[in-house]
């Protein structure tokens, strides 16, 4: 049976959709595939640091049941030693290994949908970060994470090969021990982060700018202050004068105090601080946590796995083939986020601007004392239009025919 055939309708204006959009369409696709492979990756170093803990003998002497003699904390941006109370290392590495591990799974899974579900999201829409490429409040927190290291990885290697090319060498100091060296790495993450960007970042952002004071109130904005605090200019001023100041900071901390960088990391650190500051305030504590701890525990842990199956320093281990090509694939993975969140910013831009247009050329809407004329009645196609209460020519109102009452029988 043949269809019957619509009937022609004038034809319609093609809308062609704006190059950013396209471009960003086109991005997706190779961006979600390098964030599903650099987060397979992460899950994987999982047991990698494990095993550089508990199995390797990195330490030589040191080993997992060495006791701490104390544990470096961050306190407002300030150094200090605490003491440790005799906690075993391997003890102490397992609890942050825990927490890390609830991180990463919490991320995966939230706040919304899961990081999958995100990545096909992207990918079918064309974005990898919403609204005007920062983000939206409600992305999923590993995929933010995964997208923020690789764009700190391609800052941080551009800032160190501009020195470089200054003169201005980048020298980490010198390592007690290769275990304690890197139960610092993995410590590092989670304590810089509250001492940093929960103390400096969300706190005072908090007192300046939230509309009510309550421990509640206060426990939702340092996890996430963009989404919990007033969507006003003056917190996003607030936000941006507090992330700048603690990447000051927090460069200045890695060349002053502890066991200091060399003058050349001030730069390196202070756009890593940036990075991690606005990665707090518009995505949450779990991202900002999960980009850091990618910085230190993921590298590393692959570094002590490269130099232990090369026999080499592990200073050494990061020239490793399988160092560079990491650093090659975080590098690309680093271009193609930032490509996409310019994309992004561009093609939202371009979709208000059309939004804008649209109300300006959209008829206002008629009144009724325009011209002496009266709002038309609505039409009943039976009884025809409705009359109004002494309307039509002074005639009143037709009223339903009264029906005689009905006697009751006897």
């Amino acid at each position: 049976m043949l269809a019957l055939a619509a009937p022609d309708e004038p034809d319609a204006p093609v809308r062609r959709e704006p190059a950013a959009a396209r471009a960003s369409r086109l991005l997706a696709v190779p961006h979600s595939a390098m964030v599903s492979v650099m987060f397979g990756m992460m899950a994987l170093s999982f047991p990698v640091g494990a095993y550089v803990v508990f199995e390797s003998g990195a330490g030589g002497d040191i080993g997992p049941g060495y006791p701490l003699e104390s544990l470096g904390l961050f306190v407002a941006g300030i150094g200090l030693e605490a003491p440790s109370g005799g906690v075993l290392l391997g003890d102490a590495f397992a609890a942050l290994w825990c927490a890390y591990a609830v991180v990463f799974a919490v991320a995966a899974a939230g706040p919304c949908r899961g990081l999958y579900a995100e990545l096909s999201a992207a990918m079918g829409h064309g974005g990898g970060g919403g609204g005007g490429g920062g983000g939206r409040p409600h992305e999923n927190y590993a995929h933010a994470a995964v997208r923020w290291f690789a764009i700190l990885v391609l800052a941080t290697a551009a800032a160190t090969a501009l020195q470089s090319h200054a003169g201005i060498p980048t020298e980490p100091p010198p390592a007690e021990n290769n275990l304690l060296r890197f139960f610092e790495v993995a410590k590092a993450p989670l304590v810089e982060e509250i001492g940093f960007r929960v103390a400096l970042v969300g706190v005072p952002l908090y007192l300046a700018c939230a509309s009510e004071a309550s421990l509640r109130s206060l426990a939702r904005v340092l996890w996430h202050p963009f989404r919990h605090l007033p969507r006003a200019a003056r917190t996003g001023r607030a936000a941006a004068a507090l992330v700048a100041g603690t990447a000051v900071l927090f460069g200045a901390a890695h060349v002053v105090s502890g066991e200091p960088w060399s003058a050349g990391k001030f730069a390196q650190a202070a756009a890593a601080g940036a990075i991690l500051g606005w990665v707090y305030y518009r995505h949450g504590l779990a991202p900002a946590v999960l980009v850091h701890w990618a910085a230190n525990y993921f590298v590393f842990s692959y570094a002590y796995m490269a130099a232990e199956a090369s026999s080499m320093d592990v200073a050494a281990a990061f020239g490793h083939p399988l160092m560079q090509t990491l650093e090659g694939v975080f590098v690309v993975a680093g271009a193609v986020a930032a490509a996409l969140a310019i994309l992004n910013a561009a093609a939202a831009r371009g979709r208000a601007a059309r939004q804008r247009q649209l109300q300006r050329q959209r008829p206002p809407p008629p009144r009724s004392g325009d011209g002496g004329q009266q709002p038309q009645q609505p039409v009943d196609r039976a009884r025809g239009p409705a009359r109004a209460v002494g309307g039509d020519g002074g005639l009143p109102p037709q009223q339903p025919p009264q029906q005689p009452p009905q006697q009751q029988p006897p």
